[in-house]
């Protein structure tokens, strides 16, 4: 039986993650987690906001945000990462409710050729960007700056970051059907094997995740630029 719009289980979505931001901001105020923190609450309201519109994105993100901080508290050791993993589970229960009213009679159809093709392009373009930072011919002194400065860090993450973003449009106006599920994948297999490439390179694991939840917000703003693109005529369907 396919849920109604007023399921509990879809309301829970659009209220757990307003709870969650009011207590991210009571953290704040009381200072037991610093003020870039503000990043969660904006995505936080975001997600709420779409999840109380019943956009089924939303409740995407907001398994995403959840699963990220279950990771993230693993990773630097902070608190027993039980509430980040309740919000999980209800986010991913909530998300299936709204899955289902949507009216779909299946599972997505995943093409796993396009999202590993397009998964290692994306790879390709973090190995470039890591590259870049520490191979120090004269000529990328002389255009970025000295290795390890700031000008040399944050031109070449704002240059890979701007790729991966184009990159993930592309994507999901060559998809169509199914945009956004298959390129959340394609972030998913970056991350899954971007992480472990970067802890074994001798990057700490909590930065390493921290900066991987770009990759999907990245993501979320490239479908909806997709989204709001013509249709396309190299649709690979």
């Amino acid at each position: 039986m396919t849920p109604s719009a007023s399921d509990p289980w879809i309301t829970s979505l659009y209220i757990l993650a307003f709870v969650r931001v009011a207590l991210i901001l009571l953290a704040i105020i009381a200072g037991l987690v610093p003020t870039s923190s503000l990043l969660d609450v904006a995505i936080g309201v975001v997600l709420g906001i779409g999840a109380y519109h019943r956009q089924l994105w939303a409740g995407y993100g907001l398994i995403l945000w959840a699963g990220h901080s279950v990771a993230l508290e693993i990773a630097l050791s902070v608190g027993s990462g039980l509430f980040s993993l309740l919000s999980l589970a209800l986010y991913t229960t909530g998300t299936i409710h709204l899955y289902r009213s949507q009216g779909f009679a299946s599972l997505p159809r995943l093409h796993i050729w396009f999202i590993l093709r397009w998964g290692l392009w994306l790879l390709v373009i973090g190995f470039l960007a890591g590259f870049l930072r520490t191979f120090n011919p004269p000529i990328l002194t002389t255009l970025l700056g000295a290795l390890y400065s700031p000008s040399r860090f944050w031109s070449i993450t704002i240059a890979a970051y701007v790729l991966i973003l184009a990159s993930q449009a592309v994507a999901a106006k060559r998809k169509g059907a199914w945009a956004l599920e298959h390129v959340l994948c394609i972030a998913l297999v970056v991350v899954l094997v971007g992480v472990p490439l970067d802890v074994y390179f001798g990057q700490p694991l909590a930065p390493s995740l921290y900066s991987s939840f770009y990759t999907f917000v990245l993501t979320f703003i490239a479908w909806g630029i997709a989204q709001s693109l013509k249709p396309n005529r190299h649709y690979e369907p």
